[in-house]
């Protein structure tokens, strides 16, 4: 008997060496599956951030283009204020010269060189309007 019960003994040592292995061998063959899920995820994850950090990327050199832009044009408008209000004030001083001339506060020669420097500035910002203004005071000579 006790041959019998060493031999069932035996038998039922190695059942449950052969069960703990399958077992073993199933426990990490699922955590081999969840760590394979878990490097996709991270991977895709990756790639999400990747495309994610490019759009965000692009989306602010756009809205860096669009204010670089913005800036420029508010700075054209700056100039060509700046620009008017010097042209309307040169043509306020042709016209408060030639008003003092004609009053006699001033001399011809005082008057023609003030608005001869009033045309040339004006002539810089517009050449057209500094050869109309120019026109105009040239036929004023002409006829005083």
């Amino acid at each position: 008997m006790s041959d019998s019960s060493a031999k069932f003994k035996n038998y039922s040592i190695a059942t449950l060496c052969i069960v703990v292995c399958i077992f073993l061998i199933s426990i990490l063959y699922i955590f081999n599956n969840g760590i394979k899920q878990y490097k996709e995820q991270l991977v895709l994850q990756s790639e999400i951030q990747g495309e994610l950090i490019q759009k965000v990327s692009t989306a602010y050199d756009d809205y860096k283009l669009y204010i670089d832009s913005q800036i420029a044009a508010q700075q054209e408008i700056v100039d060509k204020a700046n620009n008017s209000s010097i042209v309307l004030s040169e043509i306020t001083s042709i016209i408060g010269t030639r008003f003092m001339e004609n009053e006699r506060m001033l001399n011809k020669a005082e008057a023609d060189k003030l608005v001869s420097d009033s045309i040339v500035i004006i002539e810089k910002i517009s050449p057209r309007l500094g050869n109309l203004v120019s026109n105009i005071n040239r036929k004023y000579i002409n006829e005083r």
